[in-house]
């Protein structure tokens, strides 16, 4: 007995499924949107990402050098992708952008011992600053032309500087 009440059932329900779309209400069609699914998960992300930037955009407020290291790794991020599309697009300017952006950072850090040190005199400290500012705008043809001097001039300096402060 239990078969046939079981079998009556199923075949009750298949009875009632629809077979082909047409068959179908409008309220079965609207009730599931894929697309309005995917709109709300998209509002939820945005909301998390926002609460997210501005505890990010706090914790840097209040801690200085970490947002000075975001920065210059920024930098960084920049200068490689720049020197990937160099890479691509040409054959031997890379290798010079990318030694012109290493020489750019050793003078950031020649600078920054410039400053930190009591040896160094204030037109020193300018005339480095000027250096790296000069390289920074300079092209990759003009880095190329005027490498040695660049080199020369922080080498030079460094040793001065250290003769100055070890006396």
């Amino acid at each position: 007995m239990e078969e046939k009440v079981i079998d009556q059932n199923f075949e009750t329900n298949l009875e009632n499924t629809p077979i082909d779309n047409e068959e179908q209400t409008q309220e079965d069609i609207h009730s599931y949107n894929p697309k309005k699914v995917r709109f709300i998960k998209n509002i939820i992300q945005m909301v998390i990402w926002i609460v997210l930037l501005f505890m990010a955009n706090q914790y840097l407020n209040e801690h200085p050098a970490e947002r000075s290291s975001m920065i210059s790794g920024m930098n960084i991020i920049y200068q490689k992708v720049r020197v990937m599309v160099y890479n691509v697009f040409s054959s031997n300017d890379w290798k010079l952008l990318d030694e012109k952006y290493n020489v750019e950072r050793n003078y950031s850090e020649l600078v920054n011992l410039a400053q930190e040190s009591a040896c160094a005199t204030w037109t020193d400290k300018i005339d480095v600053q000027n250096k790296l500012n000069e390289l920074i705008k300079a092209g990759v043809s003009d880095y190329e032309k005027n490498r040695m001097d660049y080199n020369n001039f922080a080498v030079n300096y460094y040793k001065k500087l250290k003769l100055e402060c070890t006396k």
